[in-house]
């Protein structure tokens, strides 16, 4: 045995091939009590004692200095849009599970413990553009009614029926005098991003109907029903088991017909909404049951 000093360290290294280390030599890479034959360690240059660098590493002080690029590798990071596709795709509680950890996840209950609901809102009609030529744009309060659906954690259907009656003053005589009556309808698809939390945010997207009264250029009354597509965001809160807050903003578009243009009428509203329908099974109706149904 003859004393070797690698990279600081004094160590025993064989002098003939086969000779093992005796049990409390220095041995880096061996167990403690056990014996290994010395096998020498080269590095790029084929100096002994330098670490053994990679394929387009350089060896400086001891240590192995990396390359940004090493060899002819091209590195492509994906992980950012796998993050994003993860983070904002469509979720269905046969795949996530009842939510995703936000909003305070529901324990004892759940929003599909009363799937069906009922709700009452009120709040604001903007008209962003003008029914016709001749008419003036304005806004008014928004009364609506909602029956709603929720089939999944993830999901929902909503029926919605929102009146308004904004004053559509017009610059043609007219000896007819229109109601100003706008009334929208529509059903819209429910998407709760969070699934089944306390906080449940949700966007929506419909088809629907807007019937509209006003007077024409040509100074007739004319009623108009036009296709509209509803798009919506909001947010649900729940208060108890059966009643729940809601807030929502959304954008009807209009699409014209006959003397009627295309429009834009956005809406703001707040309301309540009250659940109901479901009944408990045996497990959440037991006597020795302890979570609320």
């Amino acid at each position: 045995m003859a004393n070797q000093t690698v990279l600081g360290q004094q160590t025993m290294v064989p002098e003939e091939p086969g000779e093992a280390y005796a049990m409390g030599d220095t041995m880096p890479h061996a167990a403690a009590g056990q014996g290994y034959p010395m096998e020498p360690e080269y590095g790029v240059d084929g100096s002994y004692g330098e670490p053994s660098c990679g394929c387009g590493d350089s060896c400086c002080d001891g240590e192995c200095c990396y390359s940004e690029w090493p060899c002819d590798e091209v590195l492509i990071d994906r992980g950012w849009w796998r993050a994003l596709r993860q983070k904002y795709r469509f979720r269905h509680s046969s795949i996530d599970g009842r939510s995703i950890g936000r909003g305070y996840p529901l324990r004892g209950t759940s929003w599909l413990n009363r799937p069906y609901s009922f709700g009452l809102e009120t709040g604001g009609f903007m008209m962003a553009s003008r029914i016709s030529s001749n008419n003036t744009r304005n806004n008014d309060v928004l009364l609506a009614a909602s029956l709603g659906w929720d089939w999944d954690h993830y999901w929902g259907t909503q029926f919605r029926v929102g009146w308004s009656t904004p004053e559509l003053h017009s610059n043609v005589p007219s000896t007819q005098v229109p109601s100003n009556n706008v009334l929208m309808y529509d059903l819209s698809l429910m998407y709760y991003p969070w699934g089944d939390s306390k906080v449940r945010p949700y966007y929506r997207f419909g088809l629907g109907m807007t019937d509209i009264d006003f007077i024409t250029p040509a100074g007739i009354r004319e009623d108009n029903t036009m296709f509209s597509l509803p798009i919506g965001v909001g947010i649900k809160y729940q208060t108890k088991r059966w009643v729940a807050l809601r807030a929502e903003a959304a954008d009807y578009i209009t699409f014209s017909q006959n003397s009627a243009s295309h429009m834009q009428n956005f809406t703001l509203t707040f309301g309540m909404e009250w659940r109901f329908g479901g009944r408990p099974n045996s497990a959440w109706s037991g006597p020795r049951r302890e979570c609320d149904w």
